[in-house]
């Protein structure tokens, strides 16, 4: 526990802060798992850091983390690097080929896991996480105290992974003041968020959900922490425990608006606060989540595992967020656009001590991303008239038909606003004429001909960009981040004829 500034990024907890109170609860499948305390939290992390340190594991070294989201989870990572040591969050809902290869690159020295995927074959001491895991750790004293570390601001912290959607993923390192300033430039709400009951139902081992874990321990909120999404489980528990504060990524909230039969019959009136994170925001999903959460602020928010969330904030003058935008540059960070016209659309760079150190074993990668302290995201943004940001779509999912520069998040938002369509999700396919032209997969309950459809975008979109073919499909594949995976929908694009007429009358599926 630290007086004062915390300089460990796993020593979140204040002396003054109340320790008696509730810090996460923990939800499974089948229920309540168990409640703990942030003196819990404190005491175990401390305890798990000196468990560590006295079975000879030095400052520096990686420990990986394989498992479903668990208190135990969180404490072994705090733990981690309160013992000097640096906590790998590795994603068990990938190939066991990446999991290897994270845990080869990272050089784990320990994996500590629920068993939820078998772990490679490494030769390293594999570990139960649990209420035993300090005990479980060889060369144990049974009598431990934790020795602080005197860590450097740029330490490694943490290697988080990158989805790896095009090759094998790479280790983007962390150090304990990139992340320290990312949870400081919240500082101004800590009197709101020390009153909230957050739910938290994204996989601990991605951004969005370890940095409000730590969010609510620095700022002494309360988590609701799920093992794993489930939307029917999320709403009938809003109630249960008075969330006030709802957080995720909006497929997840796309899931939970498909359930209207629901919705319709839970007391939902104490959600105070919606955060929607880590993928596009559409007008469409913003009005169904409307209808069944009316009093609730909702914040649009963004993020990458290389510079977590900390770029934008409000406006300086007060001016509101439009529903849409991510804000303004938050104080401390430097943001430009590159590529564009006149700076006001482009590819967003940033730069603040949130930016990552490198990627691991990747100098190439790093030198192309990071430039005289500028990270380029890779993510294209617009800036209007009074300074607010907004996320137009990633470089690389750009296309170019017809000579014009397509993204698809533009497309996907104007096709959710049809009253047919719920989700939408927009690939490219080859086209010997166009270069490349759109092609959309859709769910909802009453799909439509697909050239009413194509009507509809022809009204209220650029022509160019109006798909040449409109898939209805029961639901889309979610990758390991409950985001959309958009890898496996340009798989299901491969070899569609785009240059065939529509016929009109019968629904496309």
């Amino acid at each position: 526990m630290h007086s004062g500034v915390a300089t460990n990024l796993g020593d979140l907890i204040g002396h003054d802060a109340d320790l008696s109170k509730a810090a996460f609860i923990e939800v499974g499948p089948d229920g309540e798992c168990g409640r703990f305390t942030h003196l819990d939290l404190e005491d175990q992390s401390a305890d798990f850091g000196a468990a560590l340190q006295a079975a000879g594991y030095r400052a520096g070294r990686s420990v990986a983390l394989l498992g479903r989201n668990s208190v135990a989870y969180l404490i072994a990572y705090l733990g981690i690097m309160r013992a000097g040591l640096v906590a790998v969050p590795v994603s068990h809902r990938q190939p066991p080929a990446m999991i290897a290869h994270c845990l080869k690159d990272a050089d784990a020295r320990l994996v500590l896991t629920d068993g939820v995927v078998p772990v490679p074959d490494v030769d390293v001491p594999v570990v139960p996480l649990g209420p035993d895991m300090a005990e479980a750790i060889r060369g144990t004293a049974p009598k431990r105290r934790l020795t602080p570390v005197a860590n450097k601001p740029r330490d490694v912290a943490m290697i988080l992974y990158t989805s790896g959607s095009t090759g094998n993923p790479k280790g983007v390192e962390l150090s304990h003041q990139s992340q320290l300033f990312a949870l400081s430039v919240f500082e101004p709400m800590r009197p709101e968020v020390s009153r909230h009951v957050l739910s938290i139902a994204a996989p601990l081992y991605h951004m969005n959900a370890l940095s409000l874990s730590k969010l609510a321990l620095l700022m002494n909120a309360t988590v609701v922490l799920f093992t794993d999404f489930d939307a029917e489980h999320v709403i009938r528990a809003i109630p249960s425990y008075g969330m006030t504060w709802l957080t995720g990524i909006p497929t997840m909230y796309a899931l939970m608006a498909e359930r209207p039969d629901l919705l319709d019959g839970v007391d939902l009136t104490s959600v105070r606060k919606i955060t929607l994170g880590s993928a596009p925001l559409t007008d469409n999903l913003l009005s169904r989540l409307r209808r069944f959460f009316p009093h609730a602020r909702y914040n649009n928010s963004y993020g990458t595992t290389e510079h977590g969330p900390s770029a934008f904030a409000a406006h300086p003058d007060g001016l509101p967020t439009p529903p849409l935008s991510l804000g303004c540059p938050a104080p401390g960070v430097e943001i430009r656009l590159v590529g564009g016209q006149d700076g006001t659309e482009g590819i967003l760079e940033v730069r603040s001590p949130a930016n990552m150190n490198g990627y691991r074993n990747l100098p190439d990668a790093t030198a192309k991303r990071l430039k005289d302290g500028w990270y380029h995201t890779g993510d294209v943004f617009m800036r209007d008239e009074d300074g607010f940001y907004f996320f137009v779509g990633r470089k690389d999912d750009t296309f170019v038909c017809n000579g014009e520069n397509i993204h698809p998040v533009d497309v996907e938002r104007v096709l959710e606003r049809h009253p047919s369509i719920a989700q939408a999700c927009v690939v490219a396919v080859d086209d010997d004429v166009r270069g490349a032209a759109p092609v959309a997969f859709v769910t909802g309950d009453d799909p439509v001909p697909e050239a009413e459809i194509q009507d509809f975008y022809r009204a209220n979109g650029r022509p160019v960009e109006t798909p040449r073919r409109v898939i209805f499909v029961p639901e889309l594949p979610l990758a390991g981040t409950n985001k959309v995976d958009r890898k496996t929908v340009r798989a299901w694009a491969h070899g569609i004829d785009v240059t065939r007429k529509t016929a009109g009358g019968t629904p496309a599926r």
